[in-house]
């Protein structure tokens, strides 16, 4: 075998075994989580293989943070910083891997609740109004009606003559479906809903 294949089968098992490691590399990062509507940020260091994606990073996170509350599509990958770069992911980022978004060691990572996920409620004037985050999976009709209650201070008002109204002129009716889930009622992202 020449000098010349040689170098060329070394190069190849030096690319092979550099792959390799890549695949079975860890890296620690420390993941943030804001969530202004909500008032909080949560911080935590985890490791990760360099192979998992922005998906599972976002599934481990949301476990070990204990936000049991919050579904894994409705959080957002804002930026991530390594040493004092900011970088914007790319709209199709979450099936890319860490390495694939060259996610280094000690990379920060910002998250953040999406924006379609909220309701907007109008007040009794028609001014005031407030954001309801909520979740398609859980969310039903009661848990949105206690939180316009609360939101307008409404405990004063007898409660069958609070009605809301979806912009639509569609009444969603607490006394049949307060069990049900906002989805089932026709509810989707960026709804408004009025009470009066």
């Amino acid at each position: 075998m020449s000098n010349e294949h040689l170098s060329h089968l070394n190069d190849l098992i030096i690319t092979e075994n550099i792959l390799n490691t890549v695949s079975y590399s860890c890296i620690v990062l420390q993941l943030q989580y804001e969530d202004h509507r909500r008032n909080f940020n949560i911080k935590k260091d985890a490791t990760f293989m360099v192979t998992d994606t922005i998906s599972n990073v976002i599934e481990k996170f949301l476990r070990i943070a204990n936000l049991n509350d919050v579904l894994p599509e409705n959080v957002v990958l804002v930026k991530f910083v390594f040493d004092n770069k900011h970088m914007i992911p790319p709209s199709s980022y979450i099936h890319m891997t860490l390495n694939d978004l060259r996610i280094k060691q000690n990379s920060i990572l910002y998250f953040e609740p999406s924006a379609a996920v909220a309701l907007t409620i109008l007040g009794p004037n028609l001014i005031d109004k407030r954001e309801y985050e909520w979740n398609k999976a859980t969310t039903t009709l009661k848990m949105l009606f206690e939180f316009v209650i609360t939101a307008f201070s409404l405990q004063s008002i007898k409660r069958e003559q609070i009605h809301l109204i979806t912009i639509y002129d569609n009444e969603l009716d607490i006394i049949s479906n307060s069990d049900k889930l906002l989805v089932d009622l026709g509810v989707n992202d960026n709804t408004w809903i009025s009470k009066i």
